[in-house]
């Protein structure tokens, strides 16, 4: 195999397969980092399957992305871009050389995931944090919370769920 694929997720609502999900927003999604790209599959997928988009391209800014979380409920996309240092947010139903519809800056995180409940997009960094930004959050805002210090115990957090 000459790629890795990291944080393979199924998208659905929340309930598990709303029929008013958008059929832009159901897939399997994944971050290839060697290919620098997002690659989005059937559900229903099986062997030699070709994805349904792929996002990826000099104007996307992808660099080394190792984290995903898709946002059903305003059609979006979060990439934790390590080499990029940064979030990227594209539109759910983006493909091709398309650049993010915002950037957030200065976030080296090893993985993303979506906090619906407070709004909020949370990671988990190299130096031993968790952060918190707002949902729209851009350029180089600050997070909103920050989790660290000796009494976390973290060492290398790699991957990061909310669950309310």
């Amino acid at each position: 195999m000459t790629s890795v694929a990291h944080d393979i997720i199924v998208s659905a609502c929340s309930s598990g397969g709303d029929e008013d999900t958008p059929e832009t927003v159901v897939g399997i999604y994944i971050t290839d980092s060697i290919a620098d790209s997002i690659q989005v599959f059937s559900v229903s997928a099986t062997g030699d399957a070709a994805p349904l988009r792929t996002i990826a391209g000099a104007a996307t800014g992808l660099a080394n992305p190792i984290g995903i979380a898709v946002d059903n409920v305003h059609r979006e996309i979060f990439i934790a871009n390590v080499n990029g240092d940064s979030i990227l947010v594209f539109s759910s139903d983006a493909y091709g050389n398309v650049a993010p519809l915002r950037t957030l800056t200065g976030a080296n995180l090893n993985d993303i995931a979506l906090d619906v409940g407070a709004a909020q997009y949370v990671g988990v960094d190299f130096v031993s944090s968790i952060k918190a930004w707002a949902r729209t959050a851009t350029g180089a805002a600050a997070p909103v919370r920050t989790i660290t210090g000796a009494q976390t115990a973290l060492g290398n957090p790699t991957c990061v769920s909310v669950v309310r």
